[in-house]
């Protein structure tokens, strides 16, 4: 898979990873924020550029999905991102043990997402499983943005 190869061979320091690439003539940029606690605080200095809002999970570590929870939350509660649409992905179902995606939502509160544009999608890095559908709902999204 063509984007999943750019996006791995993609050096990263310990706080921000930046790629931008064209995705069917729209040039697109990604920040990968890294969750670590001492990296948060610049986060919200994003939030303005943002079209769409990518939140990572690791659906093998149920034990950190309530942080996880808690750091959505204080996320959201930003004014810059009210009309961002949202995706949460659960990422590593390639990895045995990996949490059902009714288990994610549940233990993660998602049900309680009213009022927002979101999407729940599940894939593996590693294999490029699921990316593809990924890589369609930013399409989607910032081409509904243009409209």
């Amino acid at each position: 898979m063509e984007i999943i190869n750019y996006l791995q061979s993609k050096e990263s320091n310990n706080e921000v990873s930046e790629w931008s690439f064209t995705l069917n003539n729209s040039r697109v940029q990604l920040w990968d924020i890294n969750g670590e606690l001492k990296n948060r605080q610049i986060w919200p200095k994003y939030y303005k550029k943002v079209k769409v809002l990518i939140f990572v999970l690791d659906s093998t570590d149920a034990v950190r999905l309530s942080e996880a929870r808690c750091v959505l939350c204080d996320v959201l509660m930003h004014q810059e991102l009210d009309n961002v649409p949202l995706l949460i992905v659960s990422n590593k179902k390639d990895v045995s043990g990996s949490l059902s995606m009714s288990t994610v939502i549940d233990l993660m509160g998602l049900y309680r997402l009213t009022g927002r544009d979101w999407t729940f999608e599940e894939c593996s890095m590693r294999t490029g499983s699921g990316v593809q559908d990924i890589v369609n709902w930013i399409n989607e999204k910032i081409n509904n943005k243009r409209k």
